[in-house]
């Protein structure tokens, strides 16, 4: 990816995340722009508490299933 393409990359995540005012579509967004680069296939962010481990709480692509089932 050139420069001019990656700055608009991160212009355009840094404007949805701004305008965000929810964690889950925030990182739904973001799991999108991570899509569309080059050789991505899949993304998958989790939310890590103390208490309950790790949540998935947004991913895109073709995930497997199994790691949907154990999320």
């Amino acid at each position: 990816m050139n420069r001019e393409k990656m700055l608009t990359l991160q212009r355009d995540i840094a404007i949805e995340l701004g305008a965000s005012n929810n964690l889950e579509t925030a990182f739904h967004s973001l799991s999108k722009h991570i899509l569309s680069l080059e050789d991505i296939d899949v993304t998958a962010i989790y939310l890590r508490s103390k208490n309950e481990g790790s949540n998935l709480i947004a991913y895109g692509g073709d995930v497997p299933e199994d790691i949907l089932k154990n999320s």
